[in-house]
C-alpha cells in the first residue's frame, strides 16, 4: 500500500463526509474484514484490511469534528485498534466482536 488513501483524499475515497456516512461504512468493514472487499478502485488503489482501518481512523476524525469529542468516541479508537491486532493475528470472531462493539457505542454519538 502506497498510501493510506488514494489521490482523490478520504472523504471521496472512503464515500463519506460525515457521522451517518461513516456510520454505513463501519457496517461495510463489519462484513468485509478481514479480506472479503468489494472496492472497484484503480490499481494500487484497491481496498485492504490496513486501508479499511485507515477508513475507520478517518471516520473518527469526522465524528469528532462533527460531534466533538466524547468517552464513547475515546472507547471505540480503543476497541478499533484492538480489532485490527486481533484480525492481524487471526482472531476473526474477536475481531468481529470488537467491530460490533464500537458499530454499537456509535448510536451514543
Amino acid at each position: 500500500m502506497t498510501s493510506p488513501f488514494p489521490k482523490d483524499g478520504p472523504a471521496v475515497y472512503f464515500g463519506f463526509h460525515d457521522v451517518h456516512g461513516f456510520k454505513d461504512y463501519v457496517g461495510y468493514v463489519i462484513l468485509s474484514a478481514p479480506d472479503q472487499f468489494d472496492w472497484n478502485a484503480d490499481p494500487g488503489e484497491e481496498m485492504d484490511l490496513d486501508r479499511a482501518f485507515v477508513g475507520l481512523r478517518y471516520g473518527f476524525d469526522v465524528a469528532a469534528k462533527e460531534k466533538g469529542e466524547s468517552r464513547a468516541l475515546e472507547e471505540c479508537r480503543k476497541l478499533v485498534e484492538e480489532a485490527l491486532e486481533d484480525y492481524r493475528k487471526g482472531r476473526e470472531r474477536e475481531g468481529v466482536h470488537r467491530l460490533q462493539q464500537m458499530d454499537a457505542l456509535l448510536l451514543q454519538i
